[in-house]
Parts: C-alpha cells; structure tokens; sequence
C-alpha cells in the first residue's frame, strides 16, 4: 500500500486508538527526519513518498520483532533512510494518522546529511547552484515544493495529448536530426552524421516543415508534442532543449487558432488549475510567486493587440506611420527611423550609427527588440500580440484586410510568450521569395551595433548570423502538391508550466536544465547563494 492510499483509506480513524485488529500494512517510504525519542519504549518519525507523508508511532508494546534492540535501531534511523514499515493504522492523543510498527527493516541507509537549511525548519536547501545540479539532493531536502512542479507538467502533457486526440488530430514523430534546420528563427546545433560522409545536420528548431508536409499529403490535423534545440541563450526563460506541442489544422485560419487556444485554457483550468495553483502556494519558500495563474486569467476571452498600434501608441506617432519593414525600396532609411526610435529609449545607444548595409531582414529584428520593450511587458494577463508585418513572419499568410500584415497571433502571459500561431502560407512561389528575403543582407547590423550588445567582439558565430531562416527548397516543391488552407499553432510547455505553477525560472520546471560547466567546490555546499545563473 502506498503512503497516499494510506491516508486516504484511514483518514477518519479516531484520536489516540489503535485499529491493531485491522489487516496488516506495509509502507514503504524515505525517513523524514530523525526519530524523537519520548522513552525508550516510545518513539516519534515520519516517513513520506510521492509527496505524502504519515507518522511512525513506535511502541515496544506492539514490536514484534527483537524488542532488545528496539531502542537502538530507532536511535539508528537517519533522515534520507529508506525503510518498510509493517504495522497497522492508530492515531496520536492529537488526532495525527500514524502507522504502528510491528516491524521496521531498512531497505537502503543514507549515508550523506541532508541539508537542514537556514533555520527557518522549512526549506532545507536554497542554493540554486547545488539545487540544479544535485536534483536528487534538491528532491531530498525541499521535497514536494521541488516535485510539484513536475507532477503539474505530467499533468499538463496529459491533458494536451487528450484535448487534441478527443479532437481528431494525428499525433506524429518527426525527425530530430535534419539536414536543414527551418520552420523559425534560430540557430541551430550542428554536427556530422559519419554513416551519411560526414554530411553535415542539426538538431532541429521546429517541426513545423515536416507537419506541413503531411498536410499536404492528406493528413488534415497533425500534431507534435516533443523538444527542439536552439544553440541560444540562457536565461531564466530560456533553455537550449525545451519542449513544445506544434500543431497544424487544414480548411482553418488564425481567427480559429485564437477561439481554441481560449477554449484550451479554459479547459486546462477546469482540469488541473486547482492542482497547478497549490503547487505555486508551496513553492514561494524557493523563488516562486506563490500565486500561478487564477481561472479569471485562464478564462478568456484574452485581450487582443495589433502590434504596429501598439508601437504607434506608444511613440504617439499618427496610425498608419510606423516604419515599413516590408519595403524593400527604403531598406536604409527605415533601420535608420528604427534605430532613432531605439534611441528615444535608451540613452546607451546614442552612439549607435547609422548603417548602410540594413537589410529588411535586420530591421524585422529592431522591431522585434521594439516590441520586447514596450509591448510584451504590458501582456501580465493573457494577451494576443497579433497582425505583425508580413517581413516578421515568412511562414505566414498575407491578412487579407490589412496590407502588408499578416494572419499571425502571440499569446503573452506575464510578460512571456507561451504560443506563436499564424495562418500558413501556402503559395509555393511567394515563399521561396521570402526565404530568399530573409537570408539577404546577413549581418546588416555589425554586433557592437545590435541593441543590448555589450561588446564590439566580432566571432564567427556572429558572422554566419544563423538566427535568419534557410531556404528550404524541398518544402517548397512540397507546396507545389497544393497546401490547402491550413493554420499552424505553437505551444512552449515549459513556459506554460512555469506560468501555472508561478515559478520565475524554467529550470524549476525541467528536471535536469542545461547548466553551465563548474567544477564542484566545497563552496557549493553553501546555502546562502542565489545565484540566477549557476
């Protein structure tokens, strides 16, 4: 029997009796801590599993196993100790559910102390470099506020499979490594496959080129729920492997996307948003917010943000008179309005030049930096950042009602991105000119010039500018077949993990986030580090 079948079963046994008349149990569990000696016939502990936990209410009266040594094997037990208690169900004077012994066996000893902590009795290990590179050790000593999150994320992969499996969508595998990373904007992981002459491949940044390809051969609704790889940065928000659910839905449009991706929160919030909201309670003790998102955050509908309004509203600039990234006539003369845009907000980047080697490529990325600035920190509650120029999106189609837009949606929660969408192009012609687009004009803004650069260091990194979509020529002889009307939805579950659970890093969401490469020093051992960046 497990510890939680435990307590549920006898949760209503009555203060201070003994139900020693009662089948036996066995339960199986770590010590919680180390036994409170009352005499030496009657002893105090705990033990816990999955996150639950009962008393060990030991009395030599009901030991069966050698009473000699029933002193000393108590005064023995070690927090960390893996034990099997056999016994029957009583309760203390106070009403407190216990388990007494007839019999304790240690299974496995701990032989290391656990971190007891700072005194407070509550969280016994803080330091964010130890935590995250000693999981086990994390688990042990802060428990459930360490394990909740985890449990929430199981949670979360299991709705999402049910919700698009009851909605008669195809979960697929794609391939991991590819001969050409596409579908997003990112630079890739590249190595070499020995078994292909030393062709060079990536691990892949997105799926979505190979969903769409199955749409094109009849698959209508597709789906995906795996990790890509970004060799980027890391960050509270960021890890190079993360994982998303990418979706493709035909004979649909982004309006569409929008009313499910509102149907799906709500939905989530009826099926584990009690859940998520008490794992953000326990874990305010280690960084988190304490709160997660309430069901009138998941409940739409969400608000709606055209971003070059946005962007207008903001500079007070008269509707209709941002800088145009799509034309590519006055390349020049709209990155240099973007950079004096940028410089109306950061006294830092006055001695930013103007350039003459902008690219419509490069000036997507000052808007981008725009809106990152003055827009994404607005969206606290749910929002969707929607109609961005159609030079932002190359994967996506044209709106139909607002020339040089496109059909393309984020949804901001808390200031971070948890969905990207878009309806898809599907003009074979038109999108291998926007491939070609984006890869013109590599390295238009020198690295001392990017915004939020902090050195003028020029690597090789910096001149390949992998972060600007390949072309992909046999995705588009694939739409030559005919893509239908098709829309396509981007999830990061990570991110939405740590929304609901109110964590402020994603590394307390993946068991075993990419960390950067220490040498373990007794320094380590130290509990008063909070180090964002271990």
């Amino acid at each position: 029997m497990s510890v939680a079948e435990y307590r549920k079963k006898f949760a209503d046994i009555a203060h201070g009796s003994r139900l020693d008349e009662e089948d036996e149990v066995v339960l199986c569990g770590r010590v919680a801590s180390a036994p409170r000696e009352a005499s030496k016939k009657l002893f105090f502990t705990h033990i816990q599993a999955q996150g639950q936990r009962v008393q060990v209410l030991s009395e030599v009266a009901f030991y069966e196993a050698d009473k000699d040594a029933f002193a000393s094997l108590h005064r023995s037990l070690r927090q960390g100790d893996a034990v099997a208690v056999r016994g029957f169900p009583g309760s203390s004077k106070k009403g407190e559910l216990s388990i007494v012994p007839r019999a304790i066996k240690v299974l496995a000893p701990c032989l290391e102390d656990i971190p007891s902590g700072r005194g407070d009795g509550k969280f016994g290990l803080r330091d964010k470099g130890v935590r995250y590179r000693n999981r086990h050790l994390d688990l042990l000593a802060n428990g459930q506020a360490v394990a909740a999150p985890f449990q929430v994320r199981a949670q979360v992969m299991r709705f999402l499979r049910d919700y698009f499996h009851q909605r008669n969508f195809l979960e697929v595998e794609t391939p991991t490594l590819v001969p050409s990373a596409g579908g997003a904007l990112a630079r890739p992981f590249k190595t070499r496959a020995v078994a292909l002459d030393n062709a060079e491949v990536s691990l892949r940044i997105a799926p979505e080129l190979y969903l769409k390809q199955l749409v094109v051969g009849g698959i209508d609704r597709v789906f995906e729920l795996g990790k890509v790889f970004r060799n980027e940065g890391v960050s509270a928000v960021h890890n190079p492997e993360f994982t998303t659910l990418e979706l493709y839905q035909a004979f649909a449009d982004y309006e569409d996307l929008m009313a499910m991706t509102e149907d799906l929160f709500a939905n989530l919030d009826i099926q584990i948003g009690d859940d998520a909201r008490a794992a953000a309670a326990i874990g305010e003790h280690l960084g988190g917010d304490g709160l997660g998102l309430s069901s009138e955050d998941l409940r739409g509908p969400f608000a709606r943000l055209p971003v070059l309004e946005g962007l207008e509203d903001h500079y007070n600039l008269p509707r209709g008179s941002f800088p145009d990234v799509n034309d590519e006539t006055q390349v020049q003369q709209v990155g240099d309005a973007l950079l004096d845009l940028l410089r109306r907000d950061d006294a830092g980047l006055t001695d930013v030049q103007r350039s003459d080697s902008h690219s419509v490529a490069s000036n997507c990325k000052l808007v981008d930096t725009l809106i990152g600035r003055h827009l994404e920190p607005k969206c606290h509650r749910p929002t969707f950042l929607c109609d961005h120029p159609i030079a932002m999106s190359p994967l996506a189609k044209a709106h139909p009602d607002r020339p040089g837009l496109s059909q393309r949606f984020e949804l901001f929660v808390r200031g971070k991105e948890i969905v990207n969408a878009y309806t898809e192009l599907n003009d074979p012609a038109e999108q291998l000119r926007r491939f070609q687009l984006q890869t013109q004009g590599r390295d238009a803004l020198r690295p001392q010039d990017r915004p939020g650069s902090s050195s003028g260091t020029t690597t090789d990194d910096d001149d390949d500018d992998e972060d600007v979509m390949p072309v992909d020529a046999a995705y588009c002889k694939a739409l030559e077949y005919g893509l239908p009307p098709t829309a396509g939805w981007g999830l990061g579950v990570d991110r939405l993990v740590m929304m609901l659970t109110g964590r402020s890093s994603i590394r307390d969401v993946i068991a075993f986030p990419m960390l950067a490469p220490t040498t373990l020093t007794s320094s380590e051992n130290s509990t008063s580090s909070e180090d964002e960046n271990p």
